[in-house]
């Protein structure tokens, strides 16, 4: 969760586990996947790890993992520019070699 909240994400985990459970129960077995973000502020291998591990356990018909690009303009790109300058207290991004 710490993760998601340092993503600015409004959902956590038990959101995601509640959401897949109401898909199944409603017998939806197709139409519906799991997108992931690689890169995240404070992911390290290993939770990234614990993420495909869950995601997979999940059995949903597809899972989409994204790299996390931060761009001028975006929410991301305003933060990691304030905390250059000095103005922020995100977590740090990992480095590329680690997000891959």
């Amino acid at each position: 969760d710490s993760i998601l909240e340092a993503a600015g994400r409004a959902h956590r985990r038990a959101d995601v586990d509640d959401a897949v459970g109401f898909v199944k129960a409603a017998g939806l077995r197709h139409g519906w996947s799991l997108d992931l973000i690689s890169g995240l502020p404070g992911l390290d291998r290993d939770g990234w790890r614990r993420t495909l591990e869950r995601a997979a356990e999940l059995d949903p018909p597809h899972i989409s993992s994204y790299d996390l690009q931060v761009e001028a303009g975006t929410a991301f790109g305003k933060w990691y520019a304030d905390d250059a300058a000095g103005h922020g207290s995100r977590p740090p991004l990992p480095a590329d070699e680690a997000a891959a």
